[in-house]
């Protein structure tokens, strides 16, 4: 059973699988996080009336302040191995604090009379350090089962949105169980000039070829290796989805090929990389860029650097 740590810093058994980028599951040990005060406000809702210390803005100020409130969400945060956006992800514990999580998100979107799942974050870890980015994670009542027997907790999910931790988390007070978050939602797409428009066209056209050569040359090393033929590529794809085909996706949505593109080589060297075969884990870095143009550079020279890996 693979393990994963949770939020206090203390060791706890959970089993981690996925459909959509590779079944790993790693330990970890995380930093404590300086537990706030309990009345710690944002600088945000301190820039509104919300709290009583209203200023004086202007109708443009205000939109803006409003979209910068939409983004940021507080939520209840995990520590796992890094995911992505649109990962399927499934993990189970028998851990109390677990249990105590999932229960005060359920109980949150009962109390709202809300019929659309609550959120949680779920954030990797890199040398025992904890990462400020990650990505939500849908929570509803059909999502969790709970055995009778084991009391073991099993959640079901696929991530959705990816996110930046602002500030330093603090303490669930109620249960002592978990941290929570201020979350920026960073699941956006920063503007290119047309220059660099153009080059994510052509990066787009460049990496489904890379691709095809690199799984050609798995497919060759572990022929050699294992003195037989063994359709490498079709067992990744299965695990992983094939790659998004440009063809499916119309001018309006051509963003959501190329953020769909790099999010799917992404996972398909972090598949690689467990069985030696030269793929990298880019998830966390990934995760990072802010744009089409950085998310494409990297999943290329992942690509490339898997190719060159290769071929010496």
């Amino acid at each position: 059973m693979k393990s994963a740590t949770f939020i206090l810093a203390l060791q706890s058994c959970v089993h981690m699988s996925s459909a959509f980028a590779p079944s790993v599951g790693i330990s970890t040990t995380s930093s404590s996080f300086i537990v706030a005060p309990p009345n710690r406000i944002s600088s945000i809702q301190a820039a509104t009336n919300d709290y009583g210390l209203g200023m004086p803005l202007s109708p443009a100020d205000a939109k803006r302040i409003g979209e910068m409130r939409e983004r940021i969400v507080t939520i209840p945060i995990l520590i796992m191995e890094t995911i992505l956006p649109g990962q399927a992800l499934e993990f189970s514990s028998g851990d109390e604090r677990l249990h105590n999580l999932i229960d005060h998100v359920l109980k949150s979107s009962e109390d709202d009379g809300s019929s659309s799942p609550r959120e949680i974050g779920i954030v990797g870890s890199h040398g025992g350090n904890v990462l400020s980015l990650g990505v939500t994670v849908p929570i509803s009542k059909a999502s969790v089962t709970v055995d009778p027997e084991t009391n073991i907790m099993t959640v079901k999910s696929t991530g959705l949105r990816r996110f930046e931790v602002q500030g330093e988390p603090w303490l669930d007070y109620d249960t002592f169980s978990f941290y929570f978050c201020q979350a920026d939602i960073t699941d956006r797409h920063d503007p290119l000039s047309e220059e660099q428009i153009v080059l994510v066209e052509e990066l787009s056209n460049k990496l489904p070829v890379l691709v095809k050569q690199w799984l050609n040359l798995v497919e060759n090393k572990v022929t050699l290796y294992k003195k037989q033929s063994i359709d490498v590529a079709q067992k990744i794809l299965k695990d992983i989805g094939p790659m998004p085909d440009k063809k499916h996706f119309d001018e309006d949505h051509i963003e959501q090929y190329y953020f769909n593109s790099a999010m799917w080589v992404a996972s398909l060297m972090a598949t690689t990389r467990l069985d030696n075969l030269q793929g990298v884990d880019i998830r966390a870095a990934m995760l990072a860029c802010r744009n089409d143009l950085d998310r494409l550079n990297l999943a290329i020279i992942a690509v490339e650097s898997g190719i060159r890996r290769l071929q010496g």
